[in-house]
């Protein structure tokens, strides 16, 4: 991998001496939700092991939740009402009242509050409200305060402000205001100290900054830093990991006289972020930025949703945080927000735009090469495997046992070949804690019913081998990185050849030390679930 100069960093996509990047290739089908729909949220509602869709829209005033038929196309949506004239902006998905079905919170930007749409086994009903700052926006979930239920964040755009919603149970919040500056638009949500507690990012439009407030315990907040964009003016922000190393960068989606830009801070380290390096995207009115893995080469790539020109932005990434050229996809109506989700199960993130023109949603397919080289297995609680341990289920099919960074279980996929002539097998974990240290285990045998493994299940069993030792970056791993042996040719230097034919079996566990349900402390570690390959010549 090619590390780039500051230089490099610093020059602008279209200009830069950069290398070659593969194409990225969506497939868009629209699907109409109702008038003037603001933005998505997505998660499993009905727990059938496949990504629903949460929509808000306006007149009437309501969210509208849209099935998946597991291949990422959906039925009619169920609607539930959230107060005429609230105007409905920003979901998330989230269990919020402790019963472990995915809740719907909402922010009210005509109410300046916070709605909870409860879900009771698959029963959608509107919830508390929570009185926030004026004119609220985005909205953002996790815990923040570590004790194992979600908390909220809310961008309040008029009030210049931050409210953080702390989850006291019960479906009690507690709130607290934070000034940000002016014009705050979208919120991400990510350790970037280092410290395991979550911080906040915001993207504060018209003072050219995004502002990070870090938390110092307890869910509060003190003003940490102010990356400024200018002359840009930020609309958009994310947080991944965009470079080589384990910490959590910061990426913007910001303009300046027409001219788009997706523009990347990265972290070297406990939140110390180099200088802007902008990135033209292309496109026109840059709402909204989020970080996926969508060539499936195992780093974060980025994607704008570009409201006045009617697309979405793709940038590729190559690997050490720099970007190459920007490629425009329509999806018509002037879209709002993009989220990523792989919502027919490939492997690959697909992206869902809000479309406000035309009352729809876009579903971009994503139709890259590499759909998951294993064939998942060990699901807890399914399919004759035993139920997880520690009072933590999962959220559905494909994940491990429910971990404290309220992910619903992590997920194993992998990309590549599994050929012994010519091994190309990457594993790629995700829905961890956020800076887990995870170990990619190989085993020989498969044990059906699982047996206890920390706070989840292990399936795997017989000859056990730890091939690759990792270290997250919000939440998510690869392995084996770029230097590494490949996955036959580790398992070989362990002592255990593989033979052409033979099945491997493989799971990630990872360190979480906050032990759920009332489980030993020395079960301070969870898994994903398992998953078979089989190995060619």
């Amino acid at each position: 991998m090619r590390i780039p100069t500051r230089s490099t960093l610093l020059c602008v996509a279209a200009l830069c001496g950069a290398p070659a990047f593969a194409q990225f290739t969506m497939s868009p089908t629209s699907t109409p939700v109702g008038t003037e729909p603001d933005a998505t949220a997505v998660g499993d509602f009905d727990k059938d092991g496949d990504l629903d869709l949460a929509v808000t829209n306006d007149a009437p005033d309501r969210v509208s939740i849209f099935f998946n038929n597991g291949n990422g196309t959906f039925g009619l949506p169920v609607h539930v009402l959230v107060g005429a004239g609230s105007g409905p902006h920003t979901p998330i998905a989230a269990d919020l009242d402790g019963d472990g079905d995915i809740d719907i919170a909402v922010s009210l930007q005509n109410s300046n509050a916070v709605r909870l749409i409860l879900n009771n086994a698959g029963t959608f009903v509107a919830g508390p409200s929570f009185t926030v700052g004026a004119d609220p926006r985005d909205l953002e979930v996790a815990d923040l305060d570590n004790d194992f239920d979600n908390d909220l964040v809310a961008s309040n755009r008029t009030a210049g402000s931050v409210t953080v919603l702390r989850n006291m149970g019960a479906l009690a919040f507690s709130a607290v205001t934070y000034p940000v500056g002016i014009d705050p638009r979208e919120i991400a949500l990510g350790d970037v100290t280092g410290d395991g507690l979550g911080d906040i990012a915001v993207a504060v439009h018209d003072s050219e900054a995004v502002v990070v407030l870090r938390n110092t315990g307890s869910a509060a907040f003190t003003n940490f830093a102010t990356l400024p964009t200018s002359p840009r003016k930020p609309s958009g922000v994310a947080m991944g990991r965009l470079d080589a190393n384990a910490t959590l960068d910061i990426a913007a989606a910001a303009s300046n006289n027409g001219i788009e830009f997706a523009v990347v801070f990265l972290n070297s380290g406990g939140g110390a972020f180099g200088p802007q390096a902008p990135f033209v995207s292309g496109g026109q009115d840059a709402n909204s930025i989020v970080a996926a893995d969508l060539d499936l080469d195992g780093d974060l790539d980025l994607a704008l949703a570009n409201q006045g020109s009617s697309d979405v932005s793709m940038l590729p990434n190559s690997g050490a945080g720099a970007f190459g050229a920007f490629q425009l996809v329509s999806v018509k109506g002037s879209p709002g927000q993009v989220v990523a989700a792989d919502l027919d199960g490939n492997g690959a993130p697909d992206l869902v735009t809000t479309n406000s023109v035309g009352g729809t949603f876009t579903v971009l397919m994503n139709r890259a090469a590499g759909a998951s080289s294993m064939y998942s297995m060990c699901s807890p609680g399914m399919n004759g495997v035993n139920g997880c341990p520690c009072a933590n289920p999962s959220f559905g099919m494909g994940r491990g046992c429910e971990n404290s960074a309220g992910t619903g279980g992590a997920r194993l996929a992998a990309t590549g070949t599994p050929s012994l002539a010519a091994d190309t097998l990457q594993f790629l974990a995700n829905g961890e804690r956020a800076t887990a240290l995870s170990v990619v285990l190989q085993g020989t045998t498969a044990i059906p019913s699982g047996v206890v493994y920390g706070q989840g299940r292990r399936c795997i069993g017989g000859n056990l081998d730890r091939l690759y030792t990792k270290t997250a970056a919000g939440g998510a791993i690869a392995a084996p990185s770029p230097g590494d042996p490949s996955v036959s040719a580790r398992s070989a230097a362990l002592g255990s050849p593989i033979v052409a034919g033979q099945n491997r079996f493989y799971l990630v566990f990872y360190r979480d030390p906050f032990v759920l349900g009332g489980c030993p402390l020395a079960s301070g570690f969870n898994a994903t679930q398992g998953g078979r390959v089989t190995w060619t010549p």
